[in-house]
């Protein structure tokens, strides 16, 4: 899966940083979004292959709104 970032001013280089999170399904660290808007971020986590989606706030991720766990 490729990454694909949308761009806000002020975040420059550290925009997949910032919105790095652990795994809700199996708690694997440093989780980067596969793609992003200004308001929510999409995650697939490559030890489990849980799928989840988060609201961003303040430019980081806040409550994840939607969890598919892996069914293998």
């Amino acid at each position: 899966m490729g990454q694909v970032f949308a761009t806000l001013a002020g975040m420059g280089q550290d925009w997949p940083e910032l919105l790095a999170m652990p795994c809700p399904a199996c708690g694997q660290e440093q989780t980067y979004p596969f793609h992003a808007t200004h308001a929510v971020a999409w995650y697939a986590c490559q030890e489990c292959e849980a799928e989840w989606s988060t609201r961003i706030r303040d430019g980081r991720p806040d409550t994840v709104i939607v969890t598919n766990p892996s069914e293998t």
